[in-house]
């Protein structure tokens, strides 16, 4: 009558030890070498074009650096004293009504100026004030450039001033 069920049983753990004894060893082996049986990283060539190849492509890379090096001098970008870039944005106006301000910077845009409102308002005379601004731009000249497009209008008298992320 239990006959059955003692054979599943009996079966059951003869797997269990059988896959026991074909795993264990193998989990508790505790080397973790790995073993190739080609080498795949090729031989140096000893070709003289090859040679000839690498001395060309070592110098044109120092050419290069000494260009970058060239061309990084004769950027006016500004650093602060912690030596990170400093961009610059273009006050342009301050208004009470934040409605007055984004009709300025629909103006604006519209002379292809990349104006926005500026997230923070200012407080004068007790007045919260919404600053429209024109920029970033990574160099002062680009930022003195429109400034004088913007002067040269005489409807406002801006400003040129470091950018900040967190207060603009």
């Amino acid at each position: 009558m239990n006959d059955t069920g003692f054979k599943q049983r009996l079966i059951g753990a003869a797997v269990l030890i059988a896959l026991a004894v074909l795993f264990l060893p193998v989990i508790l082996d505790g080397k973790k070498a790995q073993y190739f049986e080609e080498n795949l990283i090729p031989e140096i060539p000893e070709d003289s074009q090859m040679a000839e190849l690498a001395a060309s492509l070592s110098e044109s890379a120092i050419t290069t650096t000494e260009e970058q090096i060239t061309i990084n001098e004769t950027n006016t970008t500004g650093t602060d004293a912690n030596k990170t870039a400093l961009a610059y944005i273009v006050q342009v106006a301050s208004f009470a009504s934040e409605e007055n301000a984004k009709q300025l910077v629909g103006r604006l845009k519209s002379q292809h100026l990349k104006a926005f409102v500026g997230r923070k308002k200012v407080s004068r005379d007790g007045q919260l004030l919404s600053r429209v601004l024109i920029g970033p731009m990574l160099n002062k000249t680009d930022a003195e450039k429109t400034l004088s497009k913007l002067e040269s209008n005489k409807d406002f008298k801006a400003s040129v001033v470091e950018f900040d992320p967190l207060k603009h």
